[in-house]
């Protein structure tokens, strides 16, 4: 029998949750920039160009919008905030506890 001391964590990935630079399969995309100000609606070719140009990359926040919302930003440093974002929400949950008492 195999034992799962060495098993994978079942936490999600969270490089699986965003799709990067060419993974973006849709036409057009909304574009924001770093700083989250509009850029406008772009082809994804376009949007993927601006990123080279800024040494960035281009992320998809929202897949599910018409059309698809993406950013220009570096992905390393967006994937720590999501993990940091995640780590506070945790913490911050509360844990209730019931105290159970018997009496005979």
């Amino acid at each position: 029998m195999k034992s799962n001391y060495h098993s994978k964590s079942t936490k999600p990935n969270p490089h699986n949750r965003f799709r990067t630079n060419q993974d973006i399969k849709t036409d057009r995309v909304r574009l924001l920039a770093n700083d989250g100000t509009l850029i406008g609606v772009l082809n994804v070719q376009d949007a993927l160009r601006i990123a080279e140009l800024k040494n960035l990359d281009l992320v998809e926040i929202v897949p599910n919008s018409t059309p698809p919302v993406c950013k220009v930003i570096d992905f390393g440093k967006f994937l720590y905030e999501v993990q940091k974002k995640e780590r506070e929400r945790v913490q911050n949950q509360t844990q209730h506890t019931l105290k159970e008492i018997r009496f005979k």
